[in-house]
């Protein structure tokens, strides 16, 4: 049987056959599922906005990391990026370099930022109500005394 032959895939069609113009096809174990995507609606997992979202604000946050370089002129890099040829190349690199660590740092922040706040103790040495002085006796062990300062 063919993928236009099963029953339910021949009745999806017949039923929305202008509104899907994508067809993708998986190759399951028990067979061939057929998926159509609708064109106007465009299903992106909640994480995956996450991480874009938090992509533009890491690039964005290197974008103004490295116009304060070049702004407060750190080890004189302005005047070196200014009269070189390669310059923009070069502050492009530093602007994607720094913009992959930010963006990572980001989103490696809203993400451990998600966990669940835990009310009460979270464990540890537990604290004492009350401290009390407890005596200790210490003795010095017999024996002689020598200078600290000379060598045997």
């Amino acid at each position: 049987m063919g993928l236009g032959g099963h029953p339910w895939v021949r009745h999806y069609i017949q039923a929305k056959p202008l509104q899907y113009s994508r067809v993708s096809l998986d190759l399951a174990v028990r067979g061939v599922t057929f998926f159509a995507h609708n064109i106007d609606e465009v299903v992106m997992p909640k994480l995956v906005k996450l991480y874009i979202k938090n992509v533009i604000i890491g690039f964005g946050i290197a974008a103004g990391f490295v116009a304060m370089l070049l702004w407060f002129n750190v080890m004189n890099l302005w005047a070196l990026v200014s009269q070189s040829s390669d310059g923009l190349l070069a502050v492009f690199l530093l602007w994607f370099m720094n913009g992959i660590v930010f963006a990572g740092v980001q989103f490696a922040w809203v993400i451990m930022a998600m966990a669940g706040k835990d009310e009460g103790p979270r464990g540890g040495t537990p604290v004492a109500h009350r401290f009390e002085p407890a005596r200790v006796k210490a003795e010095a062990p017999a024996g002689q005394m020598r200078p600290l300062n000379k060598r045997r």
